[in-house]
């Protein structure tokens, strides 16, 4: 349809593929534990989680995924300005 602007299915495929990996740089989570926003975090993803993202995430054994998400993003940003 001329004059909409749509987003693709590929597009938007990449763009959830983005999404996950910044996320997972953010909180050392799983793809697959990323995929699951809605699920608690455990003592084996500090386990399988890089040397410098298991202090963030032991600290939140047992928070929504979704909610630590949030606040590894706002701290990925936060640390990014700071180096500005």
């Amino acid at each position: 349809m001329a004059g909409q602007c749509r987003l693709s299915d590929v597009s938007f495929a990449r763009a959830s593929r983005t999404a996950d990996v910044i996320q997972m740089h953010a909180t050392g989570l799983s793809a697959e534990r990323v995929s699951r926003p809605d699920a608690l975090v455990a003592t084996s993803n500090v386990e399988n989680a890089p040397g410098d993202k298991q202090g963030f995430l032991r600290s939140r054994i047992g928070r929504p995924i979704c909610s630590v998400i949030q606040e590894g993003i706002a701290l990925k940003i936060s640390v990014e300005q700071r180096q500005k």
